[in-house]
């Protein structure tokens, strides 16, 4: 195992995208005893700095200092950046940064641009073609290394609601992404007792940047139970890929491990049709074409995943992430290969929120199932992580496959490879 904040610093900040941006949330400092000397010594000098004179301003000042500083903690290891609104009208009753998250206006701004000038923060990124509204800002490397002894202290709230509704709303020129709560459902829906079960166990656990799962669907899209029903928390913003943040983490103080469904949503469609994969379905199109086993993986994610052929290849022509080379001509060739070797196959129809939906019911369920054993598992996807220990591990894998096939309605199992830091 590596630190995770070496991991994370080797790679660099994101870009200052909208896409790379996380808006400020309320968090609070759970395991506070450990940090304790440094939480009130960096609001002490944060608040001599502002120089306000009346003990009320001053309280303002410290909120939001504390407030910032929690969420600084997500963007050290996840390298987004932390996105807050300097408008005026933000802070004003009604408005979430008032009524949710206690913030005022003037003590804010004063924290923000203090911090900046203290060598806090680096220089903000603003501008409308960022978040609109919001200001970006970035920890420092010295914050960082201040802070980052927070990862496991930082913890949002666990009370309900846990299944939220999500949808797009066009706002002049700008795509502006709503949630609420899903209000629907009676108490003893399935998904809230389970939901709320496994979330009174996981609020006793430590591990980093310690959140509760939710389940999101999509409101635009009924019925909401089978399109996109993804389990989500925060520990899955942590780098995986370039850089090994997240298998650098600890649960409850012990190294951890990642069970992953492979190749799940092609594995999962095919099952739909009562059809068994081999373990790597990829390979065999990569090695007749001459192409890499990542660009079938990713030409066949799109294709399952996207509700539009053109819009699919407009992405692909127009990538948001250069981590895969797809030139839109391999991408023809591999998509015309996979349609010949799995006529199954529902490309460019929307598939892939359905299979989201069926991937968070899998999770939840095994999950469900761990916790009656005392073992932590957390969502990561197509993933479950747990401690690595033989117990956990094997208990974790076999109750990840049953849930597959059960949900699936199938009688054979799933693949699975388990990661390792």
């Amino acid at each position: 195992m590596t630190n995770p904040l070496s991991e994370a610093q080797s790679l660099p900040r994101k870009p200052p995208t909208k896409a790379n941006a996380t808006y400020i949330q309320y968090l609070t400092l759970s395991d506070v005893s450990p940090h304790a000397q440094l939480i009130t010594t960096l609001l002490d000098e944060l608040t001599q700095a502002v120089g306000r004179k009346r003990e009320a301003h001053n309280k303002l000042v410290r909120t939001a200092g504390r407030l910032i500083l929690a969420n600084l903690v997500h963007t050290v290891f996840s390298r987004n950046w932390l996105a807050i609104s300097l408008k005026e009208d933000a802070y004003t009753t009604g408005q979430y940064l008032k009524d949710n998250l206690f913030l005022s206006y003037g003590a804010t701004r004063a924290t923000l641009d203090k911090m900046v000038q203290m060598g806090w923060l680096e220089k903000p990124k603003k501008g409308s073609n960022l978040t609109g509204l919001a200001t970006l800002y970035a920890p420092t490397p010295w914050l960082e290394e201040a802070i980052a002894g927070w990862l496991y202290a930082v913890e949002k709230p666990f009370h309900p609601p846990h299944i939220l509704l999500s949808w797009d709303e066009k706002q002049s020129k700008k795509k502006v992404r709503h949630r609420e709560p899903l209000l629907a459902l009676p108490d003893s829906h399935p998904d809230i007792v389970r939901l709320s079960r496994i979330n009174a166990f996981l609020s006793q656990q430590t591990y980093a940047l310690k959140a509760p799962v939710t389940l999101i669907y999509r409101r635009d899209t009924k019925p909401y139970f089978l399109h996109g029903g993804r389990i989500y928390t925060d520990i899955q913003r942590l780098p995986a890929r370039k850089a090994k943040v997240r298998l650098n983490t600890l649960i409850n103080g012990q190294p951890v491990v990642e069970i992953d469904l492979k190749a799940n949503h092609i594995r999962m469609a095919a099952a739909l049709q009562d059809v068994e994969l081999p373990a790597d379905p990829y390979i065999d199109i990569a090695n007749h074409l001459g192409v890499t086993r990542d660009q079938v993986k990713l030409t066949i994610n799109r294709s399952i995943g996207s509700s539009h052929a053109g819009r699919n290849e407009w992405g692909v022509a127009h990538p948001d992430d250069d981590e895969v080379d797809l030139p839109l001509d391999t991408f023809k060739r591999i998509k015309q290969e996979a349609q010949r070797t799995y006529p199954f196959l529902a490309l460019d129809e929307g598939l892939g929120l359905k299979l989201q939906s069926l991937e968070g019911q899998v999770m939840l369920q095994a999950m469900d199932r761990l916790l009656k054993l005392g073992i932590v598992s957390l969502p990561i996807h197509d993933a479950l992580m747990v401690t690595d220990g033989m117990f956990a591990v094997d208990t974790a894998e076999q109750h990840l496959k049953d849930a597959w096939s059960e949900t699936l309605g199938i009688s054979f199992a799933p693949y699975v490879t388990i990661n390792r830091p």
